[in-house]
């Protein structure tokens, strides 16, 4: 019906609605029209019965409408009509806060971003892996009145469970066996500005308990200290965790999630909005390019072969394929991503150019960048793949800015 209609494209944007004409509680002329003025890039399209042609046509004339299908039709004369409208209502690229999308998923993101900015209360931001939750922290940040601030983060899953306290709370001298020192920690560090805890659902319950007494109270105790610190730090964190299941089942505090739940976010997987993936593979060319200072083409072929892929790792893995294929490209025949020597250039130049180092270290990057997306981020299956140990690939992984 129009009413559970117009309820869901509230509650989730879409980059076209097609519409049925005769609904329960109203017509599809009328649905697509309150649409149009919410959001006037959505595209249109409306199922009509020959006797409501003429109200069909009015809707068009008045812009109400991008393009209506009499019914019966056949699913080819719809695919048309969509790939039709879809090309009409294409969103122009946009960036903001260094977050590039053509999509109404992020769009709306971002606007929600910008209602929840100027707040002091905590941010969950939601999202798969990759999907970019740590540019949506830097934009609160960013848009905030504490922009002036610090901006610190740490992704608490990478961090050894026994080291997490001692580098959020800082360390007094003689805490502990090597403690020859005073060392203040992250939360002192972001005093006046924002802390982004990555992947917070991988912390341990201990700790969890130590957070939770900071939130509420403003104040932190350091390792082996007597005296407690206050601080003031707005904490953004992120997760792809469900934390309600761990919550269920005991891993994680029902009362951290209720404090650091107060304003959420939800970052949308790369398959949700695919209208942004060639406009994406775009800008990490470009960056690429910057980087090697020759221009660089992805062929309509190579872009077009992207809109197949599901993207698991979401954009992470985008800019790995990116990458990937442009290490790895030869030639100029719209398969992949092809470099190109740069106009200046007298002789030919091996793809990327730059010394012998400088080519090996960038097929080396490709080359582990290739093994983490096969191995989905484990790096211990990435690492025997390489037949590389595991510390060593994740001091390759630092040195190439992958960690």
């Amino acid at each position: 019906c129009v009413d559970e209609a117009w309820e869901r494209y509230g509650a989730s944007r879409y980059e076209l609605v097609i519409s049925d004409q005769r609904m329960p509680g109203g017509t599809g002329v009328e649905l697509l029209e309150r649409i149009a003025e919410l959001d006037p890039d959505c595209g249109r399209i409306l199922l009509t019965a020959y006797a409501d042609l003429d109200s069909a046509l009015e809707a068009i004339n008045q812009g109400r409408v991008h393009a209506y299908l009499t019914k019966p039709c056949h699913p080819d004369e719809l695919c048309a009509a969509v790939d039709a409208v879809l090309a009409r209502t294409a969103r122009a690229p946009r960036a903001r806060d260094g977050i590039v999308y053509a999509s109404a998923a992020m769009e709306e993101v971002l606007a929600r971003v910008e209602k929840v900015a100027a707040m002091r209360a905590a941010v969950l931001v939601r999202g798969e892996t990759g999907t970019g939750k740590e540019l949506i922290a830097r934009a609160l940040h960013e848009r905030s009145p504490r922009a002036s601030g610090p901006f610190v983060a740490l992704n608490c899953g990478a961090m050894p469970e026994e080291l997490l306290e001692s580098e959020l709370f800082g360390v007094v001298r003689g805490a502990f066996t090597g403690a020859d020192r005073d060392r203040a920690g992250l939360f002192a560090h972001a005093d006046g500005g924002t802390l982004f805890l990555d992947e917070i659902g991988d912390t341990p319950p201990p700790f969890q308990v130590k957070l939770l007494r900071v939130l509420e109270s403003g104040e932190l105790r350091a390792v082996g200290a007597r005296e407690p610190t206050r601080v003031d730090v707005r904490v953004v964190s992120a997760t792809h965790r469900d934390l309600e299941a761990a919550v269920a089942d005991g891993s994680f505090r029902q009362d951290l999630l209720y404090r650091l739940n107060a304003l959420t976010i939800e970052v949308p997987p790369l398959r949700e909005r695919r209208i942004d993936i060639p406009i994406l593979a775009a800008h990490f060319a470009e960056e690429i390019a910057a980087d090697l200072g020759q221009p660089i083409k992805l062929s309509e072929a190579f872009l077009h072969s992207l809109g197949d892929r599901t993207f698991p790792g979401n954009v992470r893995e985008l800019r790995n394929t990116v990458e990937r294929a442009i290490a790895f490209s030869e030639d100029d025949h719209g398969v992949d991503a092809t470099p190109r020597p740069a106009a200046t250039s007298p002789d030919p130049v091996p793809p990327g150019g730059g010394t012998l180092r400088e080519q090996v270290e960038r097929l080396e990057r490709a080359a582990i960048a290739a093994a983490l997306d096969a191995a989905e981020g484990n790096r211990s299956r990435a690492a025997a793949a390489l037949g590389i140990s595991r510390p060593g690939l994740r001091q390759k992984m630092r040195r190439f800015g992958l960690d």
